[in-house]
């Protein structure tokens, strides 16, 4: 799960479900009213959900509380910031190839705001026994590059959880590490921490430092960073044989549940 950062900021159906009342566009922002439907998003945002729905299996919804119960809250979305956060998931998404979403076992991708795991706020948050992945589009334009990354570094949790049962534990990537590292807590340790995704805080074997904190925030990180900005580890992996001993089972576990296609993902 991804933090929300106070400074900056990751399936049946195709069309996009708006849950609830009507969703108010106007120059003006508002509390949404939900009783409109799919029409009141624009329609180049509504046609670029389709269209990625229809070809990874995937629905995608608005709503205005928790389907799942439990410690997932937030609040609704308003209908700019979906619009928004649309286009930009579009696009990192549009390579995914759809046994990615199939072993991920993602069925539905919600937009939000004011999400937060009990009282944590989170960029986004998966819930991987009902198939669901939850973002907070709140917010702005000036957190474009993090928010691009967090909805592969999130997807990325849900594929890791299935591809072998696992999430918080992996031997093999873990004997990549260099001797005598030891993970933090996880991911949750490091949620005040704005800096901690940057990727000028990396260390020997890993992209930054939030990649540190747990076996599975480090695939996750990896998986992000390759995904939008590969060129911008590619000068370390000379001096670094363990970021490219990682890099290179990155594209292994992606590549197994596909037939052994690991596209998109580049290679070192």
């Amino acid at each position: 799960m991804t933090l929300r950062p106070r400074a900056r900021i990751a399936l049946g159906g195709a069309s996009l479900a708006l849950l609830g009342g009507t969703l108010w566009l106007g120059r003006h922002r508002s509390a949404p009213d939900w009783t409109a439907g799919a029409g009141a998003l624009p329609g180049a945002a509504n046609a670029a959900l389709d269209e990625l729905g229809k070809r990874l299996g995937l629905q995608f919804r608005i709503e205005a509380s928790p389907s799942t119960g439990g410690d997932v809250r937030f609040e609704a979305a308003h209908p700019d910031d979906v619009a928004r956060f649309a286009f930009w998931l579009a696009d990192e998404w549009s390579d995914y190839p759809r046994c990615w979403i199939e072993t991920a076992r993602l069925e539905a991708v919600v937009f939000c705001s004011e999400l937060r795991w009990d009282v944590q706020p989170r960029a986004s948050i998966p819930v991987f026994d009902a198939g669901l992945l939850y973002f907070d589009v709140a917010l702005g334009a000036e957190q474009e590059s993090y928010v691009r990354r967090v909805v592969h570094h999130e997807f990325f949790h849900s594929f890791d959880r299935f591809d072998d049962g696992e999430l918080w534990t992996d031997e093999h990537w873990s004997a990549l590490n260099p001797r005598g590292f030891t993970y933090g807590g996880g991911g949750v340790t490091r949620q005040h921490e704005p800096s901690t995704s940057l990727l000028e805080t990396a260390t020997t074997g890993f992209v930054d430092d939030y990649a540190t904190s747990g076996v599975e925030e480090d695939k996750a990180e990896l998986f992000a960073v390759l995904m939008c900005s590969p060129d911008a580890i590619r000068p370390r992996l000379a001096g670094d044989p363990y970021l490219l001993a990682k890099w290179r089972r990155l594209l292994e576990l992606v590549a197994t549940p596909c037939g052994g296609d690991a596209a998109p993902l580049p290679s070192p």
